[in-house]
């Protein structure tokens, strides 16, 4: 782990059986105590490397020793282990502990709840251009996309204008709704304030003025 770590500068995460806790509430055994040496140094080696424990959802122990009691042990030996750069990448993400009937280790699933936002492929910006004003067709072709538009099933509108996140200038990307109207209101703001008569297209004789609830 400490190799991986000072030899890459990636977005990682370790997930699997470490074969120790990190705190004693992790570790229930009415035979034996788990020596605090060996809790500390793994808690150390966390710390050295810069990672966190992203937490789990589910049954608190990963491993049992299949014994009743008196005889049984149960200890948390598998987790996700992940760097800050992992974290802001996936902020939601969780560990699930799910269950198994044929192995004395809970099998482990990470749900990320998040899209990769650098790895999906983006549609390319609409610009409009000055020079689409010379010709007379333009007129015609901005109304025909504009009914268009207006013709969309309305379930299928609401789903498109589900708005997750939106990506400042400096790459920050903004998921809570009041950060993204905020956004979204000076982006706006701004890009009608900064149009002229004399080199914008009169949309208003294009379009009706009268605007949907949604």
């Amino acid at each position: 782990m400490r190799f991986i770590n000072n030899t890459s500068q990636l977005p990682t995460i370790f997930i699997g059986d470490f074969n120790e806790v990190s705190r004693s509430n992790e570790h229930v055994s009415m035979r034996c105590v788990r020596p605090g040496r060996q809790m500390n140094n793994f808690q150390r080696a966390i710390d050295d490397c810069g990672l966190q424990d992203i937490g789990f959802v589910g049954f608190p122990f990963t491993w049992c020793n299949n014994f009743i009691s008196p005889f049984s042990t149960r200890a948390r030996l598998d987790r996700g282990l992940a760097n800050k750069e992992w974290q802001a990448m996936f902020p939601e993400a969780e560990v699930l502990h799910l269950s198994s009937n044929n192995s004395d280790h809970l099998p482990l699933f990470v749900n990320m709840r998040t899209r990769i936002e650098g790895l999906v492929k983006q549609k390319p910006r609409f610009q409009f251009e000055e020079s689409w004003c010379m010709f007379e067709e333009t007129s015609e072709i901005v109304r025909d996309a504009w009914n268009s538009n207006r013709k969309v099933d309305p379930a299928q509108r609401g789903k498109a204008n589900l708005i997750k996140a939106l990506q400042r200038d400096d790459g920050e990307w903004i998921r809570d709704q009041k950060g993204i109207k905020r956004l979204a209101t000076n982006f706006y703001q701004e890009l009608f304030s900064s149009q002229t008569e004399s080199n914008s297209l009169h949309l208003g004789d294009l379009v009706s003025h009268r605007f949907s609830p949604e």
